[in-house]
């Protein structure tokens, strides 16, 4: 697992820088783009933080291990600070005070392979390292967690139009047959409910990995405040067992190690819709076991060579952030088409 989690540390990375803007082919234009991040002490083992994306999104996050959940409410931010409303959770106000100019990598400590280097124009990123004064208040569903702080360090990043030449996802070479990728969703009462689950063996330059991967979590809305929770793992086994190519019908069965729990089963007989059934699920913060199969849920299998299995990771660049976020200065462990779940 070592030896893989660099590689794809920047291959996620990448996924996760937003997309450009119409440029002359072969080329796109990257938005002019302002980003704040502190990290914050958070209640009974979790881990917390708020990430602000422009001038009026402010996200706080909460984790401990593998799950994760979002809150993420309108306000008022620019490189002075943050004000947000986050209604029944909470209320952030804070004023940063800027203490050192610096140059920031995509993913610290980590060098970009050779053919990622010098592939944009444009006025560099500034980052700003300091200090944030003023108070945090939070409080989680069924008080999970709590958040309270008046001051701690953090960053504000501003990124500038950039135009970048080709495309950065960095995945070529021999795509197998064998390569599996599901999503699976159920929207009932306001709430939403998404599973993305992949297996796949990829290049990188010169080097070649096998993974797993599983995001599943729920969205909804509390008051003005958008909430998305997720659960999140990946190694290096496979997860699905899947009928041979050809064979009818096909059938993939999905079993995970935790923060998941059960198991389900794909069923396409030839006579849409397919099924996506079984006890699949996960243990979410504030939330306790959701259910990521069942008949409620619509299921779409995709496997096969590479241009197939090109058009899922396009799927799956989509959404990655239910638990993870999506600038190019949020964590870049995630992957799954969840873009609606923040």
């Amino acid at each position: 697992m070592r030896r893989l989690l660099p590689i794809l540390a920047v291959a996620l990375a990448i996924l996760a820088l937003p997309a450009g803007a119409a440029a002359k082919p072969g080329y796109e234009v990257k938005p002019k783009s302002l980003h704040l991040r502190l990290d914050l002490p958070a209640s009974n083992g979790y881990s917390a933080s708020i990430e602000t994306n422009g001038h009026r999104q402010a996200v706080l996050k909460v984790s401990k291990g593998e799950v994760s959940a979002r809150y993420t409410a309108l306000g008022k931010i620019s490189r002075k600070g943050i004000e947000a409303d986050f209604g029944s959770f909470g209320q952030v106000s804070l004023r940063f005070r800027s203490k050192r100019r610096y140059s920031p990598s995509l993913i610290p400590g980590l060098k970009l392979p050779k053919a990622l280097r010098n592939q944009c124009k444009g006025r560099p990123t500034v980052a700003e390292s300091g200090v944030f004064v003023g108070n945090v208040r939070f409080e989680g569903e069924n008080g999970f967690t709590q958040v309270q702080a008046n001051r701690q360090t953090g960053k504000v990043v501003r990124s500038y139009r950039r135009v970048c030449k080709g495309d950065l996802l960095p995945f070529a070479g021999k795509i197998r047959e064998d390569n599996v990728v599901l999503t699976a969703e159920a929207k009932q009462l306001g709430v939403t409910r998404l599973l993305i689950a992949a297996q796949a063996s990829l290049s990188f330059g010169d080097e070649g990995f096998s993974f797993a991967l599983a995001i599943g979590g729920e969205k909804t809305k509390v008051g003005r405040v958008a909430v998305s929770k997720a659960a999140f793992l990946i190694e290096e086994r496979e997860v699905f067992a899947v009928s041979p190519l050809g064979k009818k019908p096909l059938t993939a069965r999905m079993k995970l190690r935790k923060p998941f729990e059960g198991t389900a089963i794909y069923l396409d007989e030839g006579n849409p819709p397919p099924t996506w059934t079984g006890n699949l699920g996960a243990r979410l913060p504030g939330s306790g076991m959701v259910l990521l199969a069942g008949s409620e849920f619509e299921a779409e299998l995709c496997r096969g060579g590479k241009k197939t299995f090109d058009d899922c990771l396009g799927s799956l660049k989509e959404g990655f952030a239910l638990g993870y976020g999506s600038g190019s200065h949020s964590q870049p462990l995630a992957l799954a088409r969840l873009s609606s779940l923040r």
